[in-house]
């Protein structure tokens, strides 16, 4: 909690009167200078990146690799972009634009929302090579703070090579009256003791997770959760929302791919889940089911053409089904949707 006050209270002492804008960077300086101009800004800011790896450096604050993310009117990040950041939304996998810490023992990038009716949204990154000797996230954290509304957005991208002792060292979101969506997005390759990507939903808070996969992530503790840990803050109950995610082969086989440790309610469909304790008695679920994914390798996460996870996904969810895979596949293909962040291509 001091560590979220101090985060608040900086990025608010930094809010002053300039315009929103829209910035091309193609440098982890340029990028830098862009956050912290947007944090200044009194409208909307769009941040495009050009294609390219990111090598951020510290800052000294918290032991970050780079620094905050805020905003009180609205942040977008979007990956991917040619030199000149010309046209509109590129169609590239996350792998291509890439986040990560110039020194290989720096936390990477924190987002707090300060203010109310706030949308920080992030597409077609990946966050890359964090790494934490406290139980901090070491590669993303989302922490909003106590009354105020806002949303957040993780769509198309990559978490990888994410390491600490505590879980949610890849992904660890905390919120009260803050809407998450994490969408077509993948979570592999990362250390923690816990959860990979841990959810903490406070109150009134509500978590739509649709066609991620979280796969291979190494459990380094004792037996636990080792993929998807959810957990709760007291308060009025939250939401979650669970469509077409594939959550296998994490940790080892005394390790959980998805651990509840609260009674959450909402909805679980079309789910492939390898081992998790049983669902909240709150939650609608259906069709979900523990059958190997079949993954193409170790290391490469789309189905093979038997996999179980083609046209076996949901018809629809809260916020919509993404349009595109990781690899920019038009979804669905075979007029049914594949489970998981990646489409099976087919004639």
């Amino acid at each position: 909690p001091m560590q979220r006050l101090a985060s608040a209270v900086l990025l608010l002492a930094l809010a002053g009167p300039a315009a929103a804008e829209v910035y091309c960077v193609s440098t982890a300086a340029q990028f830098v200078n862009a956050v912290f101009a947007a944090r200044a800004s009194t409208g909307p800011s769009e941040i495009k990146m050009v294609a390219g790896t990111y090598d951020l450096p510290s800052t000294g604050v918290f032991d970050q690799a780079n620094l905050t993310i805020t905003d009180q009117t609205g942040l977008s990040i979007i990956g991917g972009y040619a030199a000149g950041c010309a046209g509109g939304v590129p169609a590239s996998p996350p792998s291509a634009t890439i986040i990560r810490p110039a020194a290989f023992d720096q936390r990477l990038m924190d987002i707090v929302i300060v203010d109310g009716d706030t949308t920080v949204s992030i597409q077609q990154v990946s966050f890359r090579r964090g790494r934490s000797p406290t139980v901090n996230p070491a590669c993303l954290w989302v922490d909003i703070q106590p009354g105020v509304v806002g949303r957040v957005e993780l769509i198309n991208t990559e978490f990888t090579d994410c390491m600490g002792p505590g879980p949610g060292c890849a992904v660890r979101v905390e919120m009260d009256d803050m809407r998450l969506n994490m969408s077509n997005s993948i979570v592999h390759g990362n250390t923690c003791n816990g959860g990979a990507v841990l959810l903490v939903p406070g109150p009134n808070a509500v978590l739509y997770a649709t066609n991620n996969t979280i796969a291979r992530n190494v459990h380094s503790g004792a037996p636990g959760a080792a993929g998807l840990q959810i957990g709760h803050f007291s308060g009025p109950i939250s939401s979650i929302y669970l469509i077409n995610n594939v959550i296998y082969h994490n940790g080892d086989p005394d390790d959980f791919d998805v651990r509840f440790n609260t009674n959450v309610p909402g909805f679980a469909r079309n789910n492939i889940i390898g081992r998790q304790n049983a669902f909240p008695a709150a939650m609608v679920i259906s069709n979900n089911s523990a059958v190997d994914p079949q993954f193409t390798s170790t290391t490469n996460f789309r189905p093979t053409a038997n996999s179980p996870l083609v046209n076996a996904g949901f018809a629809s969810a809260p916020l919509g089904l993404p349009l595109k895979d990781l690899d920019s596949n038009p979804r669905p293909q075979g007029g049914v949707y594949d489970i998981g962040a990646y489409e099976l291509p087919q004639e």
